[in-house]
């Protein structure tokens, strides 16, 4: 009688010791995804022309809707008379021009850190970045074939093709590296920089009067009427009172 209760017990404790086992296992788990965050969605609030998404490598584009939800792995192209505006989970806007590309390559957030990463890819076109203040290791880059540029907490402009990029950066500072040769450059406010193909990263310089006219103007229609982006962001009302872009992406959670 005593060796089988010895032999219960020992079934028992045994079977105990494995269910413990799981379950810091599942724990250890759980925490691990915590860690690693999860993922943003991206939202087309903005289109004009011919605007197209491509849900995924290898589907189909596929006509634009506005409101349509993006994740990571989506790509969005406009025509050449297309614009689009894109609005991520965290509030940072990414606008296209006509004829440009955008990959959402990685769109992940870790609240409980205050992390925010957004990374895109793009081969071709005109780029405006509206990015709020980040803080710890959050992340808001846009790679191209040649060139990485990369924001924390400021509106940036870029010129791609396959064999260059021009950055150009207001309200704050910006970070260029060009792919080929692995150089890295800081550009700092109202300042822009080329990089190109043969691994060459100019010097930062001012941007021209003319130079920001064009990288300011025809953004979208919702500008007209409503006031245009100026330099170091700040912003004409209809009455003519000048607000700053900074201004109106207050509420971040990067502050």
């Amino acid at each position: 009688m005593k060796a089988l209760t010895s032999i219960r017990l020992g079934i028992f404790f045994a079977l105990l010791a494995v269910f413990c086992t799981c379950q810091v296992g599942v724990g250890v788990a759980l925490a691990a995804d915590s860690d690693s965050g999860t993922p943003m969605i991206a939202t087309i609030t903005q289109l004009q022309g011919g605007v197209f998404v491509q849900k995924g490598e290898g589907a189909a584009l596929e006509p634009a809707k506005r409101n349509e939800i993006l994740s990571a792995g989506d790509r969005v192209e406009t025509t050449e008379d297309g614009l689009a505006q894109i609005t991520i989970e965290n509030g940072n806007r990414i606008d296209l021009k006509p004829s440009s590309n955008l990959t959402l390559s990685e769109l992940m957030m870790n609240r409980g850190q205050g992390t925010f990463i957004s990374r895109f890819y793009s081969t071709e076109g005109k780029i405006r970045a509206q990015v709020r203040r980040m803080s710890g290791d959050s992340v808001f880059e846009v790679k191209t074939p040649v060139a990485v540029a990369s924001v924390r907490g400021t509106v940036m402009f870029l010129t791609i093709s396959r064999q260059a990029m021009q950055a150009a950066f207001f309200d704050g500072m910006g970070q260029i590296q060009n792919l080929i040769s692995g150089r890295t450059q800081i550009v700092g406010d109202g300042e822009e920089a080329i990089l190109d193909s043969e691994g060459n990263v100019s010097e930062s310089e001012s941007v021209s009067d003319e130079d920001y006219r064009m990288m300011t103007q025809g953004w979208s229609t919702q500008e007209q009427g409503q006031g245009s982006l100026e330099q170091t962001g700040r912003v004409t009302s209809p009455e003519g009172e000048p607000r700053n872009e900074s201004e109106r992406l207050e509420g971040s959670e990067y502050r």
